[in-house]
């Protein structure tokens, strides 16, 4: 048995390729490289497509076989489905294939399957959810222009019908849709609903799928806006309704001039994007009651990403190149082994505050590798903020550069992953002489140190009685003893594992195209002092803060940052790698009067035999 356009490229077909193993055997190490250099050639991107769009065929084919062996596929009229896809493939070969590659297939598909393989499956459910794969080809039917009729299980009041638009129906659990010369309708309790109809007409009870598209130096980009199908949820944050018509269009202007962007100073990008990108998933505007952008992808939604809507074509655009390098990452892990992971190891990703698996760390350190490309090349385009612009580079430079540092000494790449990280370096190495103000690589510094102090102090937990030992040490004036291994603390709680970075750096962020003092209240006079360059001053501040709020996580990162300005190299070093130890002895010394010098602790801790060392 077999469905019409599943042509799989073989996973299992493996070759080796100059000294690396375990490469697919129609990808070439010029292939592999473009791709590990952060961008990817014509030849590497259609492959990696190809291969996505192979993956979506074979899910359906293990839908169908699945629903056959549980004898679903007469009460979902699976059969009849692949006879209209047979039937509309045969009249137009490229029918099926623009179906099946709509991104959110295997989305469904891979939801369908763990739903079928649970303890206690849910017939009914099941079976209005096969409806989708009927919907995906009356679609086909609808693009090679065939005659059709089927019956679908439904499942509530809305039909969707994958890259055509959604019907909103009434009562009933199948509805019959037919395409007579071109034209389909819809029949349930109330008539029938035409699905060549505007919206507005019938009434409003036929919701099309709308387009975006943008055109520079005659490279096209064609966008779907997913704001209809029901597995359009897998991004971890809350899909939107239907975009308003004024949304629709804002969003249009600002693609047209991010994409104009995109191609005049980024065209590697450009190249990825319009080989990959297929559709929009617009986001719901606030999560977690924080308004700001967010942007997603998903393993199982290749040529899709998420987003809420963006506040100006430069967040755009940025997203589009972020995005797309987790796509192309995420279909090339599906073709080639880079590493050997357990999923029990934590690493840190600089760009996080809870510790991170390696793939998520890897996936970061691409993606951000194209951040920190986009932020090069704004550097370049006479951009009237080019303060801020230098430290975005900087500071993501630096980012990727220690997430690269973390993948190489992480002990869990293969041959071919190992090699991968070497082109990311060697991409980053190459932008090592890009301007750089005077100044702002020592600023770029002070936000990835801060952010690196909060990260240890959140995750990292010292044992009680290796804090007593060191706590008795100081109390008997002997010198520090050798200090003990950093560990992870365990799972973080979900809601503070988010990306986030100390206040001081946001200020310093904000200083650099607005020399502005934070506002006068007591949580901010160190910030004052620091950004005013008293460093002095701010060392007293924000130990002063520390005796109020012993446990803050800015308070100590800062006066790190504060003690290494002021000169006090050994205390600040001491603090910035096991912070975690010197907050654990203060908060342990907490009941003596007068109170302990923070700054103090933390010189001491500096002449620990061996050294202070680091996770």
């Amino acid at each position: 048995m077999c469905v019409p356009g599943l042509r799989p490229i073989s996973k299992t077909s493996r070759t080796k390729v100059g000294q690396l193993r375990n490469l697919p055997a129609q990808l070439s190490m010029t292939q592999f490289e473009s791709l590990a250099s952060g961008y990817g050639n014509s030849d590497a991107l259609r492959l990696l497509s190809a291969g996505q769009a192979s993956r979506r065929r074979l899910l359906v084919l293990a839908v169908v076989q699945a629903a056959r062996d549980a004898g679903l596929s007469s009460e979902a009229n699976v059969n009849d489905a692949l006879t209209i896809m047979a039937a509309a493939e045969r009249a137009a070969p490229a029918s099926v294939g623009h179906v099946l590659d709509h991104p959110q297939v295997a989305t469904w598909a891979a939801r369908w399957l763990r739903r079928f393989r649970t303890a206690e499956r849910d017939r009914s459910g099941l079976t209005a959810e096969l409806g989708y794969l009927a919907a995906l080809s009356v679609a086909a039917a609808a693009a090679a222009g065939i005659g059709f009729e089927i019956d679908l299980p439904t499942g509530g009041n809305t039909i969707f019908l994958p890259t055509l638009g959604t019907a909103l129906i009434t009562g009933g659990r199948r509805i019959t849709i037919r395409g007579v010369a071109g034209a389909i309708t819809i029949g349930d309790r109330t008539g029938s609903i035409a699905l060549t109809a505007s919206p507005g007409e019938g009434p409003d009870r036929w919701l099309p799928t709308r387009t975006v598209s943008a055109d520079e130096d005659s490279q096209g980009l064609r966008l779907t806006i997913e704001d209809g199908d029901p597995y359009r949820d897998g991004y971890r944050l809350p899909p939107a309704e239907r975009l308003a018509d004024a949304d629709l269009a804002r969003f249009a202007a600002l693609l047209a001039d991010a994409w104009s962007w995109i191609v005049r100073h980024v065209p590697a990008h450009a190249l990825s994007i319009r080989a990959i990108l297929r559709s929009v998933v617009p986001l719901r505007p606030t999560v977690c009651g924080r308004t700001k952008h967010f942007s997603a992808t998903s393993r199982w939604a290749f040529g899709s990403i998420a987003m809420s809507m963006p506040v100006d074509a430069e967040t755009l655009a940025l997203a589009l190149v972020h995005e797309v390098q987790h796509a192309k990452l995420g279909a090339l892990l599906d073709l080639v082994d880079l590493y050997r992971d357990d999923n029990r190891t934590r690493y840190r990703a600089p760009w996080r505050l809870d510790p991170r698996p390696l793939e998520a760390l890897m996936q970061g350190t691409y993606a951000h590798l194209g951040v920190t490309d986009f932020w090069r090349a704004r550097g370049h385009d006479d951009s009237p903020r080019t303060r801020l612009v230098q430290l975005e580079f900087a500071y993501w430079r630096r980012q990727v550069g220690e997430a690269i540092g973390t993948l190489r000494s992480s002990g869990a790449l293969v041959p071919a992953g190992e090699h991968f990280v070497a082109c990311m370096a060697r991409t980053l190495r190459a932008w090592d002489r890009e301007f750089t103000e005077p100044g702002v690589i020592a600023t770029a510094s002070d936000i990835t140190e801060a952010a690196a102090i909060v990260w240890r102090l959140r995750n990292l937990r010292p044992e009680p009685d290796e804090v007593t030992e060191l706590v008795l040490a100081w109390l008997r004036g002997a010198a520090c003893p050798p200090l003990p291994v950093a560990r992870l603390a365990g799972p973080m709680a979900p809601a503070a594992a988010v990306t986030s970075s100390p206040r001081l750096a946001e200020w310093i962020r904000h200083m650099v195209t607005a020399p502005t003092l934070p506002p006068a209240d007591e949580s901010s006079i160190g910030d004052r002092h620091f950004l005013a360059g008293e460093y002095a001053a701010a060392v007293a501040s924000y130990s002063e803060q520390i005796r109020r709020e012993p446990a803050s996580e800015q308070a100590w990162s800062c006066l790190a940052l504060a003690l290494g300005r002021d000169g006090r190299s050994r205390a600040a070093e001491a603090l910035t790698a096991r912070p975690e130890l010197v907050r654990g002895m203060y908060l342990g010394l907490g009941q003596l009067a007068p109170p302990t010098d923070p700054a103090d602790l933390a010189e001491w801790l500096a002449g620990a035999h061996g050294g202070v060392g680091s996770m």
